[in-house]
């Protein structure tokens, strides 16, 4: 099996936003499915780690919110000591509410329990830009009471992509902080 289609077209790793602890990131893929991806555009569980690692933050959760389990392992990441948490969330469509608040609780219990200040949450879904930066934006609005437009442009700067689905854009711009 290939890489999901445009894969390759995404950078693999975004920054830290601001004001927050996400870090947004296309989805890493198994060893078997990197053999077919060029050696310097592989990105798996362990390069997401290492990478957060060299920029000083610690990796202490990721949320994969694709809607498959056949990209990785998720013990990849818990063999690290990195929580994991899969919320199935379709693609193309805005989310649903039950998926946001359970990402919102999932995040918030996760902030409770880690304090430490380097420690990061990472979200993906397949390509690390639509579901991921819409369900990150819905949180950065409704939880941290920030400008849904502020929100969507302080998530393109750190993940170097901007939302592209204008029904995630259309969506955001009608909630309220």
């Amino acid at each position: 099996m290939p890489p999901p289609d445009r894969w390759d077209k995404y950078g693999s790793l975004g920054e830290v936003i601001s004001g927050t602890k996400f870090v947004a990131f296309k989805v890493p893929l198994k060893k078997e499915l990197l053999s077919t991806v060029h050696e310097d555009e592989r990105f798996g569980p362990e390069d997401v780690i290492e990478r957060l690692k060299d920029k000083g933050k610690e990796l202490g959760l990721v949320i994969d919110i694709t809607y498959t389990d056949k990209y990785y392992h998720k013990g990849e990441f818990c063999r690290k000591n990195v929580e994991h948490e899969k919320i199935y969330t379709y693609g193309h469509v805005v989310p649903t509410d039950a998926v946001v608040y359970r990402f919102f609780d999932v995040v918030e219990k996760f902030i409770k329990r880690n304090k430490k200040e380097e420690m990061v949450i990472g979200v993906h879904c397949t390509h690390g830009v639509n579901r991921t930066g819409y369900i990150v934006c819905r949180y950065m609005v409704e939880r941290l009471g920030i400008d849904p437009t502020e929100a969507m442009d302080a998530f393109k700067e750190a993940r170097g992509h901007p939302i592209e689905r204008q029904n995630y854009i259309d969506d955001l711009l009608t909630r309220k902080q």
